[in-house]
């Protein structure tokens, strides 16, 4: 799942939890800050979480933009593999 850059954008934080949603406050199962870009993406990717297909996977985002914080809420299932790749196209 990557975030497009945008000018202001300092970085974003990922908050997964797998199956379960994530409760208000609530950090997840896994909570990172990315602070660096790749190329023109904020992008979250950790191979060694292996998730069964037909999986959820809970989302909280929230990209830190010039002085601001914008979050998104939301669910993915995993379709296709067994280790989570939120690098999606």
């Amino acid at each position: 799942m990557p975030i497009s850059d945008a000018p202001g954008v300092t970085s974003v934080s990922f908050y997964l939890s797998f199956d379960h949603p994530i409760a208000d406050n609530d950090p997840g199962s896994v909570a990172k800050e990315i602070d660096d870009k790749e190329g023109s993406y904020w992008i979250y990717y950790n191979p060694s979480v292996l998730l069964n297909l037909h999986d959820k996977v809970n989302y909280r985002l929230a990209v830190h933009k010039n002085g601001l914080t914008w979050t998104r809420e939301g669910v993915e299932p995993v379709l296709q593999g067994t280790i989570m790749d939120l690098k999606k196209e």
